[in-house]
């Protein structure tokens, strides 16, 4: 396959059904410059979400928000910390349905987490702390 500047088709990516979920026919949507940037910019029809948070978890009501996520989240990542485990610091991975955990190396005092989905994705996930 020949691409041109790392741009593939999104349906090669994600197959054929990803037309039926909002996606143009066109990978590369529009590309537009800035002035302070010599990148491309793509429309690729996904959004993201950032989520700071001062507050520890319990480590089984957050893989519960995990295991709800809707399907247009399709991308996760971050920096936690749990109630039951509050010395060590957490990296959270989530690829479709599937989500990982490792302790960190890294120390961070408050939640980090970054969403990735399609433009179906909600605006704000709302996580609820209470047990």
């Amino acid at each position: 396959m020949n691409t041109s500047g790392g741009v593939v088709p999104v349906q090669i990516i994600f197959g054929e059904k990803i037309k039926s979920n909002g996606f143009s026919d066109k990978a590369d949507g529009e590309t537009s410059r800035t002035e302070d940037s010599n990148y491309p910019h793509h429309n690729h029809q996904f959004k993201s979400l950032a989520l700071n948070i001062s507050k520890q978890f319990n480590r089984k009501t957050f893989e519960l928000w995990c295991d709800a996520l809707p399907h247009s989240v399709i991308r996760g990542k971050g920096f936690l910390r749990f109630r039951d485990d509050p010395e060590h610091c957490w990296i959270w991975q989530k690829v479709g349905k599937h989500s990982s955990f490792k302790k960190s190396l890294v120390e961070a005092e408050i939640t980090k987490l970054l969403l990735i989905g399609t433009e179906e994705m909600p605006v704000s996930l709302e996580l609820d702390l209470r047990e």
